[in-house]
Protein backbone atom coordinates (compact mmCIF):
# COMPACT_ATOMS: atom_id res chain seq x y z
CA UNK A 1 0.00 0.00 0.00
CA UNK A 2 1.49 3.66 -0.79
CA UNK A 3 -0.52 6.19 0.83
CA UNK A 4 2.19 8.73 -0.06
CA UNK A 5 3.13 9.17 -4.05
CA UNK A 6 5.14 12.35 -4.86
CA UNK A 7 5.51 12.98 -8.36
CA UNK A 8 9.38 12.45 -9.95
CA UNK A 9 9.43 16.19 -11.40
CA UNK A 10 11.45 19.24 -11.18
CA UNK A 11 7.76 20.34 -11.13
CA UNK A 12 6.66 22.37 -7.31
CA UNK A 13 3.57 20.65 -6.33
CA UNK A 14 1.18 21.49 -3.80
CA UNK A 15 1.88 19.21 -0.73
CA UNK A 16 -0.95 16.27 0.17
CA UNK A 17 -3.39 17.05 3.04
CA UNK A 18 -2.26 14.50 5.94
CA UNK A 19 -5.77 13.31 6.04
CA UNK A 20 -6.56 11.97 2.85
CA UNK A 21 -5.76 8.51 4.10
CA UNK A 22 -6.81 5.00 2.67
CA UNK A 23 -9.46 4.91 6.16
CA UNK A 24 -11.05 8.91 5.17
CA UNK A 25 -11.01 7.83 1.51
CA UNK A 26 -12.91 3.88 2.06
CA UNK A 27 -15.62 5.74 4.50
CA UNK A 28 -16.13 7.86 1.39
CA UNK A 29 -16.60 4.95 -0.86
CA UNK A 30 -18.81 3.10 1.59
CA UNK A 31 -21.16 6.00 1.57
CA UNK A 32 -21.26 6.62 -1.90
CA UNK A 33 -21.81 2.96 -3.07
CA UNK A 34 -23.79 2.17 0.29
CA UNK A 35 -21.86 -1.09 0.83
CA UNK A 36 -20.13 -0.71 4.52
CA UNK A 37 -18.36 -4.21 4.16
CA UNK A 38 -16.14 -2.59 1.12
CA UNK A 39 -12.34 -2.58 1.65
CA UNK A 40 -9.60 -1.01 -0.14
CA UNK A 41 -6.72 -3.19 -0.78
CA UNK A 42 -4.51 -0.48 -2.55
CA UNK A 43 -4.39 3.26 -2.86
CA UNK A 44 -2.13 5.48 -4.32
CA UNK A 45 -2.13 9.68 -3.12
CA UNK A 46 -0.59 12.12 -4.43
CA UNK A 47 -0.64 15.74 -5.80
CA UNK A 48 -2.65 16.67 -8.69
CA UNK A 49 -2.03 20.02 -9.15
CA UNK A 50 1.57 22.05 -9.22
CA UNK A 51 2.10 25.35 -7.56
CA UNK A 52 0.72 27.99 -9.76
CA UNK A 53 -2.33 26.19 -11.61
CA UNK A 54 -4.23 26.37 -8.74
CA UNK A 55 -4.34 29.09 -5.64
CA UNK A 56 -6.91 28.79 -3.10
CA UNK A 57 -7.16 25.21 -2.73
CA UNK A 58 -5.31 21.95 -2.79
CA UNK A 59 -6.27 19.06 -5.45
CA UNK A 60 -5.05 15.49 -4.90
CA UNK A 61 -5.63 12.75 -6.91
CA UNK A 62 -6.45 8.90 -5.14
CA UNK A 63 -6.29 5.49 -6.83
CA UNK A 64 -8.04 2.98 -5.03
CA UNK A 65 -8.23 -0.97 -5.69
CA UNK A 66 -11.20 -1.83 -3.06
CA UNK A 67 -13.60 -5.16 -3.46
CA UNK A 68 -16.56 -6.63 -1.59
CA UNK A 69 -17.22 -9.79 -0.22
CA UNK A 70 -19.87 -10.56 -2.77
CA UNK A 71 -17.41 -9.67 -5.53
CA UNK A 72 -14.88 -11.71 -7.08
CA UNK A 73 -12.64 -8.87 -8.72
CA UNK A 74 -10.97 -6.08 -7.75
CA UNK A 75 -12.97 -2.95 -8.62
CA UNK A 76 -10.11 0.06 -9.36
CA UNK A 77 -11.18 4.26 -9.49
CA UNK A 78 -9.56 7.36 -9.73
CA UNK A 79 -11.19 10.07 -7.71
CA UNK A 80 -9.71 13.85 -6.79
CA UNK A 81 -9.91 15.40 -3.80
CA UNK A 82 -10.05 19.45 -3.56
CA UNK A 83 -9.95 20.44 -0.22
CA UNK A 84 -9.13 23.79 1.26
CA UNK A 85 -5.35 25.22 2.36
CA UNK A 86 -4.69 23.85 5.45
CA UNK A 87 -0.94 24.61 6.11
CA UNK A 88 -1.12 28.67 6.26
CA UNK A 89 -2.79 30.03 8.61
CA UNK A 90 -3.18 33.55 6.50
CA UNK A 91 -4.40 32.16 3.76
CA UNK A 92 -7.32 29.63 5.88
CA UNK A 93 -8.49 32.97 7.73
CA UNK A 94 -9.11 34.76 4.27
CA UNK A 95 -10.59 31.97 2.31
CA UNK A 96 -12.76 31.22 5.20
CA UNK A 97 -13.93 35.19 4.89
CA UNK A 98 -14.56 34.96 1.17
CA UNK A 99 -16.53 31.23 1.87
CA UNK A 100 -15.17 30.27 -1.30
CA UNK A 101 -15.73 26.39 0.35
CA UNK A 102 -18.92 26.44 1.89
CA UNK A 103 -19.74 28.37 -1.40
CA UNK A 104 -18.45 25.59 -4.00
CA UNK A 105 -19.80 22.78 -1.82
CA UNK A 106 -23.36 24.36 -2.17
CA UNK A 107 -23.11 24.81 -5.87
CA UNK A 108 -22.31 20.70 -6.14
CA UNK A 109 -25.11 19.19 -3.65
CA UNK A 110 -27.44 21.78 -4.15
CA UNK A 111 -27.61 24.29 -6.81
CA UNK A 112 -26.32 21.99 -9.90
CA UNK A 113 -28.76 19.40 -9.08
CA UNK A 114 -31.56 21.95 -9.47
CA UNK A 115 -29.81 23.40 -13.14
CA UNK A 116 -30.10 19.73 -14.18
CA UNK A 117 -33.79 19.31 -13.11
CA UNK A 118 -34.47 22.71 -15.19
CA UNK A 119 -32.72 21.35 -18.35
CA UNK A 120 -34.06 17.93 -18.17
CA UNK A 121 -37.61 19.34 -17.89
CA UNK A 122 -36.78 21.21 -21.41
CA UNK A 123 -34.77 17.85 -22.40
CA UNK A 124 -31.24 20.63 -22.43
CA UNK A 125 -29.54 18.35 -19.87
CA UNK A 126 -25.72 17.54 -20.90
CA UNK A 127 -22.58 16.98 -18.57
CA UNK A 128 -21.51 20.73 -17.45
CA UNK A 129 -19.76 19.97 -14.53
CA UNK A 130 -18.03 16.94 -13.02
CA UNK A 131 -20.08 14.42 -10.87
CA UNK A 132 -19.36 14.23 -7.34
CA UNK A 133 -18.76 11.60 -4.82
CA UNK A 134 -18.94 13.34 -1.32
CA UNK A 135 -18.80 16.74 0.20
CA UNK A 136 -17.41 16.85 3.82
CA UNK A 137 -18.24 19.95 5.52
CA UNK A 138 -16.15 19.11 7.86
CA UNK A 139 -13.02 19.41 5.94
CA UNK A 140 -14.11 21.44 3.60
CA UNK A 141 -13.77 19.22 0.81
CA UNK A 142 -15.17 17.77 -2.37
CA UNK A 143 -14.20 14.01 -3.82
CA UNK A 144 -14.79 13.94 -7.69
CA UNK A 145 -14.85 11.16 -10.12
CA UNK A 146 -11.02 11.87 -11.94
CA UNK A 147 -12.26 13.00 -15.26
CA UNK A 148 -8.86 12.07 -16.71
CA UNK A 149 -10.14 8.51 -16.81
CA UNK A 150 -12.22 9.35 -19.20
CA UNK A 151 -9.66 11.21 -20.99
CA UNK A 152 -10.93 14.53 -19.70
CA UNK A 153 -7.54 16.88 -19.85
CA UNK A 154 -6.33 20.64 -19.37
CA UNK A 155 -5.99 22.73 -22.23
CA UNK A 156 -2.24 24.95 -22.53
CA UNK A 157 -2.80 27.62 -20.39
CA UNK A 158 0.41 29.48 -21.98
CA UNK A 159 -0.62 29.31 -25.28
CA UNK A 160 -4.20 30.35 -24.99
CA UNK A 161 -7.46 28.68 -26.61
CA UNK A 162 -8.41 29.18 -30.45
CA UNK A 163 -11.71 29.52 -31.80
CA UNK A 164 -12.81 26.04 -31.44
CA UNK A 165 -12.07 25.85 -27.98
CA UNK A 166 -13.78 28.92 -26.90
CA UNK A 167 -17.28 28.02 -28.42
CA UNK A 168 -17.46 25.17 -27.17
CA UNK A 169 -16.40 26.58 -23.66
CA UNK A 170 -19.15 29.53 -24.28
CA UNK A 171 -21.77 27.21 -25.12
CA UNK A 172 -21.47 25.17 -22.47
CA UNK A 173 -21.45 28.42 -20.06
CA UNK A 174 -24.52 29.97 -22.10
CA UNK A 175 -26.26 26.93 -21.28
CA UNK A 176 -25.35 27.19 -17.27
CA UNK A 177 -26.19 30.95 -17.29
CA UNK A 178 -29.40 30.64 -18.68
CA UNK A 179 -30.54 27.61 -16.17
CA UNK A 180 -29.29 29.69 -13.25
CA UNK A 181 -31.03 32.91 -14.63
CA UNK A 182 -34.68 30.50 -14.40
CA UNK A 183 -33.57 29.13 -11.27
CA UNK A 184 -33.32 32.60 -9.55
CA UNK A 185 -36.56 33.60 -11.46
CA UNK A 186 -38.04 30.96 -9.98
CA UNK A 187 -36.25 30.79 -6.41
CA UNK A 188 -35.06 34.51 -5.91
CA UNK A 189 -34.12 33.42 -2.31
CA UNK A 190 -31.34 30.89 -3.33
CA UNK A 191 -28.69 33.61 -4.93
CA UNK A 192 -29.08 36.10 -2.29
CA UNK A 193 -25.81 35.08 -0.63
CA UNK A 194 -23.85 34.72 -3.68
CA UNK A 195 -22.44 38.53 -3.26
CA UNK A 196 -18.59 37.51 -2.60
CA UNK A 197 -16.60 37.60 -6.21
CA UNK A 198 -13.32 38.42 -6.69
CA UNK A 199 -13.80 42.64 -6.66
CA UNK A 200 -17.46 42.30 -5.07
CA UNK A 201 -18.12 44.94 -1.66
CA UNK A 202 -18.98 42.20 0.35
CA UNK A 203 -15.29 41.17 1.05
CA UNK A 204 -12.16 42.87 0.58
CA UNK A 205 -9.63 40.12 0.91
CA UNK A 206 -8.29 40.73 -2.42
CA UNK A 207 -7.91 44.39 -2.34
CA UNK A 208 -4.39 44.14 -1.91
CA UNK A 209 -3.63 41.79 -4.44
CA UNK A 210 -5.04 44.00 -6.90
CA UNK A 211 -3.63 47.16 -5.85
CA UNK A 212 -0.09 45.58 -5.75
CA UNK A 213 -0.63 43.65 -8.99
CA UNK A 214 -2.00 47.45 -10.16
CA UNK A 215 1.24 49.04 -8.74
CA UNK A 216 4.12 46.41 -9.83
CA UNK A 217 2.61 46.07 -13.66
CA UNK A 218 2.79 50.22 -13.75
CA UNK A 219 6.02 49.96 -12.99
CA UNK A 220 7.26 47.23 -15.07
CA UNK A 221 6.12 49.27 -18.10
CA UNK A 222 7.42 52.48 -16.94
CA UNK A 223 11.01 51.08 -17.77
CA UNK A 224 10.14 50.43 -21.62
CA UNK A 225 10.46 52.64 -24.06
CA UNK A 226 7.25 53.86 -25.27
CA UNK A 227 5.09 52.92 -22.47
CA UNK A 228 5.54 55.80 -19.71
CA UNK A 229 2.23 56.97 -20.84
CA UNK A 230 0.49 53.69 -19.92
CA UNK A 231 2.56 53.37 -16.29
CA UNK A 232 1.42 56.98 -15.32
CA UNK A 233 -1.96 56.70 -16.03
CA UNK A 234 -2.06 53.36 -14.41
CA UNK A 235 -0.50 54.95 -11.26
CA UNK A 236 -3.33 57.48 -10.97
CA UNK A 237 -5.38 54.85 -11.78
CA UNK A 238 -4.88 53.04 -7.91
CA UNK A 239 -7.41 55.90 -6.05
CA UNK A 240 -10.28 54.35 -8.32
CA UNK A 241 -9.08 50.94 -9.28
CA UNK A 242 -11.80 48.80 -6.29
CA UNK A 243 -14.59 50.75 -6.87
CA UNK A 244 -14.61 50.84 -10.72
CA UNK A 245 -14.35 47.14 -10.21
CA UNK A 246 -16.92 46.73 -7.57
CA UNK A 247 -19.02 48.75 -10.11
CA UNK A 248 -18.52 45.57 -12.90
CA UNK A 249 -19.29 43.43 -10.52
CA UNK A 250 -22.70 45.36 -9.02
CA UNK A 251 -26.23 43.49 -10.32
CA UNK A 252 -28.40 45.69 -11.67
CA UNK A 253 -32.40 45.06 -12.70
CA UNK A 254 -31.59 46.34 -16.01
CA UNK A 255 -29.27 43.52 -17.01
CA UNK A 256 -29.77 40.03 -17.35
CA UNK A 257 -28.57 38.58 -13.82
CA UNK A 258 -27.06 34.87 -13.70
CA UNK A 259 -25.11 32.48 -11.42
CA UNK A 260 -21.91 33.46 -12.94
CA UNK A 261 -18.76 30.54 -12.68
CA UNK A 262 -16.49 33.72 -11.52
CA UNK A 263 -13.36 32.32 -12.18
CA UNK A 264 -13.85 31.01 -15.67
CA UNK A 265 -10.22 30.23 -17.25
CA UNK A 266 -8.08 27.86 -19.47
CA UNK A 267 -7.09 25.38 -16.48
CA UNK A 268 -11.09 25.74 -14.80
CA UNK A 269 -12.42 23.97 -17.94
CA UNK A 270 -11.29 20.30 -19.23
CA UNK A 271 -11.89 19.08 -22.66
CA UNK A 272 -11.79 16.05 -24.63
CA UNK A 273 -10.58 15.29 -27.58
CA UNK A 274 -11.11 12.94 -30.86
CA UNK A 275 -8.64 10.60 -32.72
CA UNK A 276 -7.67 13.66 -34.21
CA UNK A 277 -7.14 15.61 -31.54
CA UNK A 278 -9.83 17.83 -32.06
CA UNK A 279 -12.08 18.85 -28.99
CA UNK A 280 -15.41 17.01 -28.53
CA UNK A 281 -16.52 18.15 -25.23
CA UNK A 282 -15.67 20.25 -22.42
CA UNK A 283 -16.66 20.46 -18.59
CA UNK A 284 -16.71 23.26 -16.33
CA UNK A 285 -15.05 22.94 -13.22
CA UNK A 286 -14.01 25.12 -9.87
CA UNK A 287 -17.36 27.10 -8.52
CA UNK A 288 -15.58 28.67 -5.65
CA UNK A 289 -16.05 32.32 -7.08
CA UNK A 290 -19.15 31.90 -8.06
CA UNK A 291 -21.69 34.91 -7.89
CA UNK A 292 -24.81 36.59 -8.80
CA UNK A 293 -24.34 39.48 -11.38
CA UNK A 294 -24.20 40.08 -15.09
CA UNK A 295 -22.38 37.16 -17.21
CA UNK A 296 -20.25 39.60 -19.39
CA UNK A 297 -17.90 39.24 -16.34
CA UNK A 298 -17.50 35.52 -16.79
CA UNK A 299 -16.93 36.93 -20.83
CA UNK A 300 -14.39 39.45 -20.20
CA UNK A 301 -12.30 37.31 -17.58
CA UNK A 302 -12.14 34.35 -20.10
CA UNK A 303 -11.30 36.61 -22.86
CA UNK A 304 -8.52 38.05 -21.05
CA UNK A 305 -7.30 35.06 -19.43
CA UNK A 306 -7.83 32.21 -21.94
CA UNK A 307 -8.05 33.23 -25.25
CA UNK A 308 -4.71 33.17 -27.72
CA UNK A 309 -3.28 35.98 -28.65
CA UNK A 310 -4.68 36.49 -31.61
CA UNK A 311 -8.43 35.82 -30.42
CA UNK A 312 -8.16 38.51 -27.70
CA UNK A 313 -7.75 41.04 -30.50
CA UNK A 314 -9.53 39.93 -33.12
CA UNK A 315 -12.11 37.42 -32.22
CA UNK A 316 -14.07 38.95 -29.49
CA UNK A 317 -16.68 40.27 -31.41
CA UNK A 318 -17.43 37.05 -33.28
CA UNK A 319 -17.45 35.09 -29.79
CA UNK A 320 -19.69 37.85 -27.76
CA UNK A 321 -22.11 36.95 -30.61
CA UNK A 322 -21.98 33.40 -30.60
CA UNK A 323 -22.44 33.36 -26.82
CA UNK A 324 -25.60 35.66 -26.61
CA UNK A 325 -27.44 33.19 -29.23
CA UNK A 326 -26.88 30.42 -27.54
CA UNK A 327 -27.76 32.42 -24.78
CA UNK A 328 -30.70 33.53 -26.25
CA UNK A 329 -31.58 29.95 -27.46
CA UNK A 330 -31.48 28.97 -24.34
CA UNK A 331 -33.31 31.53 -22.37
CA UNK A 332 -36.46 31.03 -24.81
CA UNK A 333 -36.36 27.09 -24.67
CA UNK A 334 -36.49 26.83 -20.94
CA UNK A 335 -39.32 29.78 -21.01
CA UNK A 336 -37.55 32.36 -19.00
CA UNK A 337 -40.47 34.59 -17.99
CA UNK A 338 -37.79 37.38 -17.38
CA UNK A 339 -36.83 39.95 -20.50
CA UNK A 340 -34.24 38.40 -22.78
CA UNK A 341 -31.64 41.65 -23.79
CA UNK A 342 -31.43 42.32 -27.14
CA UNK A 343 -27.66 41.71 -28.90
CA UNK A 344 -27.34 45.73 -28.83
CA UNK A 345 -28.61 45.34 -25.40
CA UNK A 346 -25.96 42.92 -24.18
CA UNK A 347 -23.24 44.54 -25.64
CA UNK A 348 -24.50 47.72 -23.94
CA UNK A 349 -24.16 45.83 -21.08
CA UNK A 350 -21.04 44.04 -21.92
CA UNK A 351 -19.39 47.83 -22.52
CA UNK A 352 -20.19 48.90 -18.98
CA UNK A 353 -18.34 46.06 -17.24
CA UNK A 354 -15.42 46.25 -19.97
CA UNK A 355 -13.06 47.39 -16.89
CA UNK A 356 -12.81 44.15 -15.71
CA UNK A 357 -11.62 43.13 -19.51
CA UNK A 358 -8.66 45.47 -17.93
CA UNK A 359 -8.18 44.33 -14.89
CA UNK A 360 -8.64 40.50 -16.14
CA UNK A 361 -5.55 40.96 -19.02
CA UNK A 362 -3.16 43.06 -17.08
CA UNK A 363 -3.63 42.18 -13.40
CA UNK A 364 -4.58 38.52 -13.47
CA UNK A 365 -3.51 36.75 -16.63
CA UNK A 366 0.17 37.87 -15.87
CA UNK A 367 -0.35 35.42 -12.77
CA UNK A 368 -1.85 32.50 -15.03
CA UNK A 369 0.40 32.57 -17.53
CA UNK A 370 3.65 32.28 -14.75
CA UNK A 371 6.18 30.12 -15.55
CA UNK A 372 9.13 31.41 -14.02
CA UNK A 373 8.22 31.78 -10.61
CA UNK A 374 6.28 28.95 -9.62
CA UNK A 375 8.11 27.85 -6.38
CA UNK A 376 6.72 30.97 -5.05
CA UNK A 377 3.19 30.73 -6.84
CA UNK A 378 0.70 30.52 -4.09
CA UNK A 379 -2.03 32.31 -2.20
CA UNK A 380 0.16 34.00 0.48
CA UNK A 381 2.59 35.19 -2.69
CA UNK A 382 -1.22 36.80 -3.70
CA UNK A 383 -2.76 38.20 -0.51
CA UNK A 384 0.46 39.09 1.91
CA UNK A 385 2.38 42.47 1.46
CA UNK A 386 5.74 41.59 2.66
CA UNK A 387 9.17 40.92 0.67
CA UNK A 388 8.39 37.28 -0.74
CA UNK A 389 4.97 38.60 -1.78
CA UNK A 390 6.84 41.63 -3.75
CA UNK A 391 9.58 39.39 -5.05
CA UNK A 392 6.52 37.24 -6.30
CA UNK A 393 4.73 39.66 -8.12
CA UNK A 394 8.18 41.78 -9.75
CA UNK A 395 9.25 38.64 -11.34
CA UNK A 396 5.86 37.54 -12.96
CA UNK A 397 5.73 41.72 -14.34
CA UNK A 398 9.28 41.10 -15.59
CA UNK A 399 7.99 38.10 -17.50
CA UNK A 400 8.83 38.88 -21.59
CA UNK A 401 5.78 37.34 -22.75
CA UNK A 402 3.57 39.40 -19.61
CA UNK A 403 5.69 42.50 -21.52
CA UNK A 404 4.32 41.41 -25.22
CA UNK A 405 0.77 40.93 -23.93
CA UNK A 406 0.25 44.22 -22.21
CA UNK A 407 2.31 45.66 -25.50
CA UNK A 408 -0.27 44.39 -27.55
CA UNK A 409 -3.34 45.44 -25.41
CA UNK A 410 -2.50 48.80 -23.51
CA UNK A 411 -3.52 51.17 -26.33
CA UNK A 412 -6.95 49.01 -26.94
CA UNK A 413 -7.77 49.54 -23.15
CA UNK A 414 -6.59 53.57 -23.11
CA UNK A 415 -8.55 54.03 -26.33
CA UNK A 416 -11.58 52.65 -24.93
CA UNK A 417 -11.00 55.10 -21.71
CA UNK A 418 -10.43 52.25 -19.39
CA UNK A 419 -7.18 53.35 -17.83
CA UNK A 420 -8.36 56.70 -16.76
CA UNK A 421 -9.51 57.07 -12.62
CA UNK A 422 -12.87 58.94 -13.51
CA UNK A 423 -14.78 56.76 -16.45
Amino acid sequence: MTEEEEPKSTIAYQPNPQWICSEYVQKVLRKFFNDNDLQIIEISIMPATAKGENYASTMTRVRAKYASPDQRNLQVGSYLIKSMVDNDEFVCEKLSVTAVFPREMEIYSIVIPKLHKILQSKSLDEELAPAIMDVDYERDSIMFEDLKVRSFVSADRVKGLDMVHAKMVLRKLAKWHAASAVLGNVEPEIFLSYDRGMMTRRTDVHVPFYLNSLRFCASALSRIPGYEKYASKMFDLQTELIELGSRAFDSKDNYLNVCAHGDLWTSNVLFKYNENNEPVDAILIDFQNTFWGSATIDLHYFFNTSLSDELVLDGQEELVQYYYEKLAENLRSLEYKGKIPTLKGFWIEFMDTSFYGFVSACLVKPYLINEDAAADADMAALLLENERADNFKKAVYSNERVHRYLKKLLPIFDRKGLLDPHQ
